[in-house]
């Protein structure tokens, strides 16, 4: 799925002689590279979903440990 920039009164093929060569580079590196803060994000929410499971999982599995160990003695809150 692409940006699509529609064409208006101020977008013309001549509207970008205008702009800085610094802005456009600044634009074109910088700003429309969409697909790669895509994966990104992806990736980074992925991590955190994991984390987060590893983490649910581990405060249980460590109650359950101290459950057996300790028969019951220790009470969680």
């Amino acid at each position: 799925m692409d940006l699509v920039f529609k064409e208006n009164a101020c977008m013309s093929p001549f509207s970008f002689a205008s702009i800085s060569p610094t802005i456009l580079l600044y634009f074109i590196f910088f700003i429309s590279d969409y697909e790669s803060l895509r994966i990104g994000g992806l990736v980074f929410a992925i991590a955190l979903f994991l984390l987060g499971i590893f983490l649910v999982a581990s405060k249980y599995t460590i109650r359950l440990y101290v459950y057996i160990i300790f028969g019951g003695i220790i009470s969680f809150n």
